[in-house]
């Protein structure tokens, strides 16, 4: 193979693997909800292998999760994480 085309190869293979998201768990408690940024302020728990327990604000996938959520609620959720930043693809609310 020559240089070149191992080259081309190299980098097409890193532009796949690259780009995939990874996904972490998210526990935590809801500080404050923000429809207009489509976002979360969350107290959360460490995120294994990824963060140290911190208050963030997440972005959420669709302004539809919003609903029926406010602070103080305590929820679960996925945090997917890629070269562009992270958000909250799904969550579920596990006590008010």
């Amino acid at each position: 193979m020559t240089t070149r085309r191992l080259t081309v190869l190299l980098a097409l293979l890193c532009a796949v693997s690259c780009s995939r998201p990874k996904h972490y768990e998210l526990k935590g408690q809801i500080l404050a909800v923000n429809r207009d940024k489509q976002e979360l302020l969350v107290k959360h728990e460490e995120i294994t292998g990824y963060m140290m327990a911190m208050t963030m604000p997440y972005k959420v996938q669709s302004l539809g999760m919003l609903d029926n959520l406010g602070t103080g609620d305590l929820i679960t959720a996925q945090l997917e994480v890629n070269d562009n930043g992270s958000r909250l693809p799904g969550l579920a609310k596990t006590r008010t």
